[in-house]
């Protein structure tokens, strides 16, 4: 679509251009496998999370932001090869951040990869302090948003690895969600 045009969702037509980047012998130096991707990726991603913000201009911001919570957040980076756990020893204020730009954009999948993903490195009988800020964190925000969130029972199966869904739902009407707006992208 023309540069201009905003709403028009991308699209490839042809299948040979992934299957020319996918394989080595016909890409030659512009071959990336899937560990090169996935920890640009994740670097990338993380960085945006550290710093809080995208380093473009006002309406690149703006378009990027809505791409980054639509195709990034939902599995990325909890559940690939990239990072390890030291990647997401933020400061509170970014995962805050992190946590009320995901709310905003309702995307209760990548709340629920958070919350599992960071308990994923702890012991049955002592979460690590990174665990603990990140569930925490998750945990009020969604609450001061009106999400339901999980029952005292089901953290309590999630703390001794009992039970690995979390459900997080946004809440049913949309205006609560209007006090995210001031701290997202």
């Amino acid at each position: 679509p023309p540069l201009e045009d905003l709403q028009a969702p991308y699209a490839f037509y042809h299948k040979s251009l992934f299957d020319f980047l996918d394989d080595i012998s016909r890409s030659g130096p512009f071959y990336l496998g899937y560990r090169l991707r996935s920890d640009f990726v994740c670097e990338k991603y993380m960085a945006v999370v550290r710093d809080k913000c995208f380093k473009l201009g006002e309406a690149d911001q703006s378009l990027l932001s809505r791409y980054f919570h639509f195709r990034l957040f939902p599995p990325a980076p909890f559940y690939m090869t990239g990072p390890s756990m030291s990647d997401f020893d933020l400061p509170a204020a970014n995962v805050e951040w992190w946590v009320r730009a995901t709310a905003f954009h309702r995307n209760s999948q990548s709340l629920d990869y958070a919350f599992n993903g960071v308990h994923a490195s702890c012991q049955w009988f002592r979460c690590t302090p990174l665990c603990k800020r990140w569930q925490s964190i998750i945990l009020r925000v969604c609450r001061s948003e009106n999400w339901q969130v999980p029952s005292a029972v089901r953290l309590l199966l999630i703390r001794f690895n009992k039970s690995k869904h979390t459900p997080f739902y946004p809440p049913q009407n949309t205006r609560n969600l209007c006090s995210c707006r001031q701290n997202v992208l």
